[in-house]
């Protein structure tokens, strides 16, 4: 995912969640995009994280998280 999927991403959900954070791998893949209502915390059950996984540098698979998680957590939560 780069700059401009994040984007659209912002742009599609903006309305109802206006803060977004980003996770990159060494590889300066997004491997986390979260989004959140203003203002939430990063420790509050406030965000809806996707999980993205790269095979030679293409996005292969997406997943999200449930609604209402907390982004401290995002490695550890479940994806489907």
């Amino acid at each position: 995912m780069n700059a401009a999927d994040i984007a659209i991403v912002r742009r599609y959900l903006g309305s109802r969640y206006p803060q977004t954070r980003v996770d990159y791998d060494a590889d300066a893949n997004a491997i986390y995009v979260g989004v959140a209502p203003r203002g939430a915390l990063a420790s509050e059950s406030a965000w809806l994280i996707e999980k993205l996984t790269y095979t030679n540098g293409n996005m292969t698979l997406s997943q999200t998280s449930l609604e209402n998680q907390i982004w401290d957590n995002r490695t550890t939560l479940t994806y489907g």
